[in-house]
């Protein structure tokens, strides 16, 4: 999964705590159901369409479609869409083949 993110204001993204705990929440969370966060990187600028606006890309794998499912019920869940309605103020996430061996973690 690919999330590319702008936040609102007054997380202060990177270096705010609300941030810090939001991507906390993230990694605590996606890993209950097996999933990984690949890596997180700010935005310089885009080259073609709209991105000059947004903060992040961040890749997340997950190890099945059904797991990603399973993420709304995953340990602090309730705790991580709460952060992302209090940090995220627009964001597209667009799902990527679990088929691709390159976007799975390192030995899996």
């Amino acid at each position: 999964m690919l999330n590319i993110n702008r936040y609102k204001p007054e997380v202060n993204f990177p270096d705010g705590e609300t941030y810090a705990a939001y991507m906390s929440a993230i990694e605590h969370s996606v890993g209950a159901i097996g999933g990984s966060v690949l890596w997180r990187v700010p935005v310089q600028g885009g080259v073609v369409g709209d991105l000059e606006d947004f903060d992040e890309v961040m890749a997340v794998w997950y190890p099945s479609h059904k797991a990603f499912l399973e993420l709304p019920d995953a340990d602090r869940a309730r705790e991580m869409f709460r952060y992302r309605r209090v940090c995220v103020e627009k964001a597209h996430i667009v799902e990527l083949s679990d088929q691709a061996p390159s976007l799975r973690p390192f030995g899996s």
